[in-house]
């Protein structure tokens, strides 16, 4: 894939980890005259799924295509015709299929017809500029958006750099979509101990697997080369040093090929959908060393795509007057006490043999990008804000006052985004209360 023009490099690497599973793309079913005459219940649901829905696959004859996203927290559909933008010598102008070797144009048109799309739910392609790798896979397929901070400065135990590790691995193994960006302006040259990487900061990079090669040398405790399969949007400007394709720096690559090689074809055989991988082709995607990549990029972004086994509960509220505490700036006794009046929602977690439970919360706010006029990030429509938990005291359903001693976990800092999260933490039994806040 091709980003030009538009700066919706987010948008186009939210597709390109798409691509890697063509069921979110095409959706689970294909219509033939045959499975027609009778189909069940689940294949009646696989005929609405995916970003282009198989229901409406037999409108392309007609230049038709038929587009879901998921907006607001509920699904949409827009219809658009086959003509795109394009240059006066034919080129197409935004998002685009590379094409293949020795071709001057692209064999495939799907990623000009998605994004032509996503542009019209936002009123233009305009729109599109700026954002989040999670954020777009989240308006593709309706999974949970997660951001991370990473500074591979803090980084300094082996325990650390497995829990950042382990969680990359979890977040592939549950087919979650996971995106990255570099801090430093927007598209400006990385370099690592004064050499060029290859890479540009504030440009978005998807994550397409990780995996472990033996190391029987090494001298991690692991015996492991810990490695990350990165693409590039743009279809081009690859990692350029240890691990990478480029001659100079190519050494490790050719040394260990052939297990990197057997590495996803294990997981293939395992059932996991691997893309194809070939060294040679200059196709935007790229090894690099899991040291390298913690070292070089600041955000993770997460697209979480939940087991079948977890359950989930959705609740719709708004702040008004009423129901705005705001924060305890000057940390006043009114304040501390107006704290309360902040939206306060009440968890109660009950199992056997006091067993810890997994929980995921997210909040979030109407997107700033439908409304026509304004910019991004939508200061005027999204609120700066953040979610915090608090472990209860027995016997009580609610607080009466901030008590900063009570918070168990939070999202961070009060930022101006469309959802904001706290990952994945363990609870014990007991009664928690939930608190939206805006700043």
């Amino acid at each position: 894939m091709q980003s030009s023009f538009l700066g919706n490099c987010w948008f186009v690497s939210g597709l390109s980890i798409l691509a890697t599973h063509d069921n979110l793309i095409r959706g689970s079913f294909n219509p033939t005259d045959e499975n027609l005459k009778e189909i069940s219940d689940k294949e009646v649901k696989d005929m609405t799924s995916g970003v282009y829905p198989p229901m409406f696959h037999f409108l392309r004859k007609y230049g038709i295509y038929v587009f879901r996203f998921f907006k607001n927290y509920k699904w949409c559909f827009v219809m658009i015709d086959d003509k795109l933008p394009c240059l006066p010598n034919g080129d197409l102008v935004y998002g685009k299929c590379r094409p293949g070797d020795g071709d001057q144009v692209p064999d495939e048109y799907w990623v000009s017809l998605i994004e032509k799309g996503f542009a019209k739910v936002h009123n233009c392609y305009q729109a599109l500029f700026s954002g989040y790798i999670d954020e777009a896979v989240a308006d593709m397929t309706g999974f949970a958006s997660e951001k991370r901070e990473i500074d591979g400065t803090k980084l300094k135990t082996p325990e650390q750099k497995d829990e950042l590790w382990n969680m990359l691995k979890y977040y592939i193994s549950t087919s979650s979509m996971i995106g990255c960006s570099a801090d430093g302006g927007t598209e400006h040259n990385i370099s690592l101990n004064g050499e060029d990487t290859g890479l540009k900061s504030g440009h978005a990079y998807a994550i397409l697997d990780v995996l472990e090669i033996p190391n029987p040398q090494g001298k991690n405790y692991h015996k492991t080369h810990r490695l990350l399969r990165v693409r590039n949007p743009w279809g081009f400007g690859e990692w350029q040093l240890n691990w990478s394709e480029n001659e100079d720096n190519s050494t490790k690559l050719k040394d260990h090929l052939d297990n990197i090689l057997k590495s996803f074809e294990d997981r293939k055989k395992a059932g996991a959908e691997v893309e194809p991988f070939d060294p040679k082709a200059d196709d935007g995607t790229f090894l690099m060393c899991y040291k390298d990549w913690r070292n070089i990029f600041h955000n993770l972004f997460i697209a979480l795509d939940f087991p079948d086994e977890w359950a989930g509960r959705e609740i719709d509220y708004k702040w008004t007057k009423e129901t705005s505490g705001g924060f305890p700036i000057r940390k006043t006794e009114e304040e501390e006490l107006s704290y309360a009046k902040n939206p306060q929602f009440f968890m109660s977690i009950n199992t056997k043999k006091n067993k810890k439970t997994q929980v995921f919360m997210t909040v979030g706010q109407s997107d700033g990008r439908l409304i026509r006029g304004i910019k991004y990030p939508y200061k005027e429509v999204v609120h700066s804000y953040n979610l915090c938990v608090y472990k209860l005291p027995q016997g009580k359903k609610k607080i009466e006052k901030f008590d900063k001693s009570q918070i168990l976990f939070h999202s961070g800092k009060f930022k101006i985004m469309r959802e904001i999260c706290i990952p994945i933490n363990k609870y014990d039994n007991g009664d928690y209360i939930i608190i939206a806040r805006f700043y």
